[in-house]
């Protein structure tokens, strides 16, 4: 009985153990719904927490990367501050010497070349005398010199806008013989020059030249951005005025010059950015100046608008366009008050900061001193002589036969040359202007082919040749550059002497057969 009874007490507790269990369970699952969604809002919470933290972490980065942006404009407009202020020094040396060789009689000699030999010999005696003097004179023409030997090549390009005016006046016979004794006297100087430079022992090992700072490719922004914005404006400003409200010729004329200025340096620019091959055939220099001449031809015809009867309205309009061109581009390249007699005034303190470029490497000029002496004695009577030689073999005429005697030498002084020799001022500058194309174009590729890479070979062929175009060609190899520029005021200074001199000019009219 006792076994029974106990057997019925522990089915009980096993039941009410059960029961609790089953209410245990219940109560459980009843709460398990109400906890499930607490997963989501924990995960959501994390979440948001880690996107607050990247917020927090992205609006450090932007804060870091914004300060950055405001220090390099700061630094650029510290560098543009520095470069302006280095140019105005440059010019206003090269004022004060075209003053004092005004004032000596000598005002047609270039205050250029005489500047560059005397930034070059001043440099020379403050090296001697303190470094701190000769560092802060390097300070101070270092980052104008730098800009100005970046856009070299730009100040050369409204010379090649007024070319064809020059050559305008010339027969056709002429002009198709003018390239013969052009292409003929600038291969043999190149050939020539080289030949004689290399044939020479270069010397002693000088020491290397000190690194120059690359030209600040981050000029370009503030350089070209304006004058792109300016293009723009320019061009609906003088649609606007000279085709609508019939704006006076005088204001037209001017929007039409500062539109062809801002076009003139992003057509350069732009160039620039061409794939090297195509570059190789046309210089950015040239394609800049072609645009150019495009641009003031299509602006001389919108301002010139004849009024003629309809029989010869087609003929008064191109009279009257060619005109107006030959007006405007003389407007455009005048010194005072031009778009392009800007830009050319920049080329003497270009030249006259070569002086510093020459002192960079004074102990490889010293090293290379019987090779220059070659450069100029082989390259520029090579380039005198054949020149005369085959202009009386080709039958050109006196005036352009004279003319193209002085090709070899830069374009102030071919000025200075052909008014003693009786030649047009205006077919010298265009026989240099050639010669300085072709150079630029093909001259480094042609020494490369005959295997010419010495930077003091390839400079001085260059500079005796193909004078400042040809230095500016070798912008990007500093080198080639101080050695060119060199040979540049060296040969030009030599022939214009030789030229200029009563024996001299005598003897170049018996080559010329005069």
């Amino acid at each position: 009985m006792k076994a029974i009874v106990g057997l019925a007490l522990a089915a009980c507790f096993l039941a009410q153990a059960s029961g609790a269990a089953a209410a245990a369970g219940a109560r459980l699952g009843a709460v398990r719904p109400r906890a499930a969604p607490l997963r989501p809002r924990l995960a959501r919470a994390a979440s948001l927490a880690a996107s607050g933290a990247a917020a927090a972490a992205g609006g450090a980065r932007g804060s870091a990367d914004d300060d950055a942006r405001l220090a390099q404009t700061v630094d650029e407009l510290k560098d543009a501050r520095r470069t302006v202020g280095s140019v105005l020094l440059l010019g206003a040396l090269n004022a004060g010497l075209a003053r004092a060789l005004g004032a000596l009689g000598l005002a047609s000699f270039p205050p250029s070349l005489l500047g560059m030999a005397l930034v070059f010999g001043a440099l020379s005696v403050a090296e001697r005398a303190s470094a701190d003097v000769e560092a802060a004179v390097v300070g101070a023409l270092r980052p104008g010199v730098t800009w100005l030997t970046r856009w070299m090549p730009v100040f050369f390009a409204p010379a090649l806008v007024s070319l064809p005016l020059a050559l305008a006046p010339l027969p056709a016979a002429e002009l198709a013989r003018l390239p013969v004794i052009l292409v003929c006297g600038y291969l043999l100087t190149l050939i020539a020059t080289a030949k004689a430079v290399g044939a020479l022992p270069p010397g002693e090992a000088a020491p290397a030249a000190p690194a120059a700072p690359a030209p600040p490719r981050r000029f370009t922004r503030p350089f070209v951005v304006p004058l792109l914005t300016g293009t723009w404006l320019t061009t609906g400003a003088a649609i606007a005025l000279f085709c609508v409200c019939g704006a006076p010729p005088a204001a037209a004329s001017r929007l039409v010059q500062a539109h062809c200025l801002a076009l003139l340096c992003c057509a350069y620019a732009a160039a620039e950015k061409l794939p090297a091959n195509v570059r190789g055939v046309a210089h950015p220099t040239l394609l800049a100046a072609a645009a150019t001449w495009a641009a003031l031809r299509l602006g001389a015809g919108a301002l010139a608008c004849p009024a003629a009867p309809a029989a010869d309205a087609a003929a008064a309009a191109s009279a009257a366009a060619g005109a107006a061109s030959a007006r405007l581009i003389t407007a455009f390249n005048a010194r005072v008050g031009g778009g392009g007699g800007a830009l050319l005034g920049m080329l003497p303190l270009t030249v006259l900061g070569f002086g510093l470029q020459l002192h960079d490497r004074r102990a490889q000029l010293r090293a290379a001193a019987p090779r220059i002496g070659a450069a100029v004695a082989v390259g520029g009577v090579t380039g005198v002589v054949c020149t005369a030689l085959g202009a009386r073999a080709l039958g050109l005429s006196a005036p352009l036969a004279r003319a193209l005697v002085t090709r070899t030498i830069t374009a102030p002084l071919a000025q200075l040359a052909a008014g003693e020799l009786g030649a047009s001022a205006s077919l010298a500058v265009a026989a240099t202007v050639l010669s300085g194309v072709m150079g630029a174009n093909f001259g480094r590729k042609l020494l490369k082919a005959l295997g010419v890479v010495d930077p003091v070979v390839v400079g001085l062929a260059m500079g005796t040749s193909a004078h400042g175009l040809g230095t500016a060609a070798l912008a990007d190899w500093p080198e080639a550059l101080a050695f060119s520029a060199l040979a540049l005021a060296l040969n030009g200074l030599v022939i214009a002497a030789l030229l200029v001199s009563p024996a001299g000019a005598a003897l170049a009219r018996a080559l010329l057969g005069a």
